[in-house]
């Protein structure tokens, strides 16, 4: 009881604050519900993506081989979504797709026909990794407020499979630079079968953001903030 009083008075000591903010900017959509869902936002509020310096519009077309190379960059817990994926490809393998392979960069070992396992990289490895893979798959079932590795990969031309669980979502029109998939593994098995079954949908997301998609640097995003901060003053 005692811990149910204290956590009350920090809950309502913390939207006390919140409420005396001019302006709240959130980093993607799913970050605002959240909020939402716990307080009501009396302030002006605005959704921004966000940047870092190891964002690069460096998009290039890429050609896909015989074998979709498929990229996983988070750990290997299960918030990130890394066992859903193992399933739903162990799943597909058994059932005879074998045009993929599988890239993580991980200390840790994985024993599949279809793994090949990548040291951790660091910013300066990471035009590497985007170069060695052909589609980033980010399978988050935990709520995450952004994912850097999103804009990261759309800034080498590489399109994005994320659940609608990744905040980063938003980066995502579905279809065009990539997919946003629901319903947790049956959903991503839905993905993975639709694109090992027609590797142009690939093919022809690259092109998309190659040819069409802005690019979000830190430059831009600080241009943005900037303009945030004069319309409020």
């Amino acid at each position: 009881k005692e811990d149910s009083k204290k956590y009350e008075e920090l809950r309502n000591y913390y939207i006390e604050i919140f409420q005396m903010f001019d302006i709240i900017h959130f980093n993607s959509r799913q970050t605002q519900e959240i909020y939402k869902k716990y307080f009501d936002i009396k302030n002006a509020e605005k959704v921004i993506s966000i940047s870092n310096a190891s964002v690069k519009a460096c998009k290039k077309l890429k050609q896909i081989g015989d074998k979709i190379r498929l990229g996983y960059l988070g750990p290997l817990g299960v918030r990130k979504g890394f066992f859903v994926l193992d399933s739903v490809l162990s799943e597909l393998y058994q059932q005879g797709y074998r045009n993929f392979e599988l890239h993580i960069y991980n200390h840790i070992a994985v024993e599949k026909p279809y793994v090949i396992c990548h040291q951790p990289y660091n910013s300066s490895q990471l035009i590497d990794v985007m170069n060695n893979i052909d589609v980033l798959i980010v399978p988050s079932i935990w709520y995450e407020t952004f994912g850097f590795t999103v804009l990261e990969a759309i800034g080498y031309g590489v399109p994005v499979i994320v659940s609608n669980h990744v905040g980063a979502k938003d980066l995502i029109e579905s279809g065009v630079n990539g997919i946003v998939y629901t319903e947790g593994d049956i959903g991503l098995k839905k993905v993975m079968k639709r694109i090992l079954d027609n590797s142009k949908i690939l093919f022809q997301m690259n092109k998309n953001i190659v040819q069409t998609q802005e690019i979000k640097t830190m430059e831009y995003h600080v241009k943005e903030i900037i303009d945030l901060y004069k319309r409020r003053i």
